[in-house]
Parts: structure tokens; C-alpha cells; sequence
């Protein structure tokens, strides 16, 4: 079974993360290389580094450190916000079970400058759709296994930072990606990933087959 990012080898534009991407990044073990590798430059806007930047706890006091590593590495920009992108932000927060401030800058943002957003949450997906249209909306599954990622990394590496990001980062991934990542980490260390779409049927499944 193979599989194919989102994400083409045409460096030129540029990728906004969401604030759950960097959060995989970090867990992933390898994140400051794969950013290396891709060509694309990587921005976050001003609320998704207040979100990583602002929350309390080890989890995100890790993530802190690894963005302000990939910014003192020059691998991250941190972009403002126009007046017309705050807007459209703010119309996205203000909505009815509306967004975060994090997802709701990375779209406007990727709407106004043509940036490729990177979103795994379900629900901003939704509101990428429906703001940017026929666009490439990218997951973070598609930034670990970019090609550039799997032609120069060790396949042992890469399993193991998808199964880290699954693990303890709860990255999400689409159902159609789900049997190449149970191929990709094993379904014994699969078991240990709550994120994985259907996980509940999924155990049970494997639980009955095990028994």
C-alpha cells in the first residue's frame, strides 16, 4: 500500500500550520528535520504562536521550546495579521460553534496570501472548505511522509515519528489514510493510538481477533 502527501515538491509557496501541527512536529522526534528537508518556508500567524506560546503544562511547554528552536533556526516565521485577515478570522471565532483563534488565522491567512494551509482538526477542514474552496489543505500526516521527508530519512525513523505523533500528540489523519498508517506503525502499536479514526471499533475488532 502506498501513499501520497497532499503536499507537491514545488517549493516556492508557502505552508501556515495550525497550532495542533507544531504539537506533532515536536512530538514526532524528528520535526526540526522534516522542516529541514521541505523546501516550502513555514509560517505561523501570531495566534497560533500566542496558543503555543500561552498554554500552561510540560506538553506545551515542550512545543514552546521546539517552535522558538525552529525560529531561532530561521525554519519558522511568525506572520501578522492584515485588518481584512483579522476580519475574516474574527467572523470564524465569532460563528456559532465557531473556531479557535489558531485555525481561524492559518485560514485567513491562507486565503488572503495563497499560503497551503496545514489543519487536521475535522471541524476547521470544514472551514478551510468553506472559505478557500478547490485548494489543497494539507495534514500534518502529509508533512511527515512529504517526499522529500521519505527519500532522505531511514523508513525506521519515519514509522517511528508517525507512531510518536499518533501516540502522544493525538494527530488526527482522514479515514482513508487509516489502513496505510495500521500497515505503516503495526497494529500492536496502533492499539495505542486513540486518535485513529474508528478507534473504538477498531479495538474491538482487534481485541476479538486476538481472543
Amino acid at each position: 500500500m502506498t501513499f501520497s502527501s497532499s503536499l507537491s515538491d514545488d517549493g516556492q509557496a508557502k505552508i501556515v500550520t495550525d497550532t495542533s501541527i507544531l504539537i506533532n512536529l515536536e512530538c514526532c522526534g524528528i520535526g526540526k528535520e522534516i522542516v529541514q528537508l521541505i523546501d516550502n518556508p513555514f509560517v505561523v500567524t501570531e495566534g497560533v504562536a500566542d496558543e503555543v506560546g500561552g498554554k500552561q503544562g510540560k506538553f506545551y511547554e515542550s512545543s514552546r521550546i521546539f517552535m522558538e528552536g525552529l525560529l531561532s533556526a530561521n525554519l519558522l516565521e511568525v506572520v501578522r495579521l492584515s485588518d481584512e485577515e483579522i476580519e475574516v478570522s474574527q467572523r470564524m471565532t465569532r460563528m456559532e460553534n465557531g473556531l479557535e483563534e489558531g485555525e481561524a488565522t492559518t485560514i485567513a491567512v491562507a486565503k488572503s496570501r495563497g499560503y497551503i494551509p496545514i489543519i487536521d482538526e475535522k471541524r476547521g477542514r470544514a472551514y478551510a472548505l468553506n472559505e478557500l474552496g478547490n485548494v489543497i489543505i494539507g495534514r500534518s500526516i502529509d508533512v511527515l511522509l512529504h517526499s522529500k521527508v521519505r527519500s532522505t530519512i531511514a523508513g525506521s525513523l519515519i514509522r517511528e515519528a508517525v507512531y510518536f505523533a499518533l501516540r502522544d500528540a493525538k494527530m488526527n489523519i482522514s479515514p482513508n489514510q487509516l489502513n496505510f498508517v495500521i500497515e505503516l506503525i503495526g497494529k500492536d502499536r496502533a492499539r495505542a493510538c486513540v486518535s485513529l479514526p474508528g478507534y473504538k471499533k477498531l479495538k474491538e475488532e482487534w481485541d476479538t481477533q486476538k481472543a
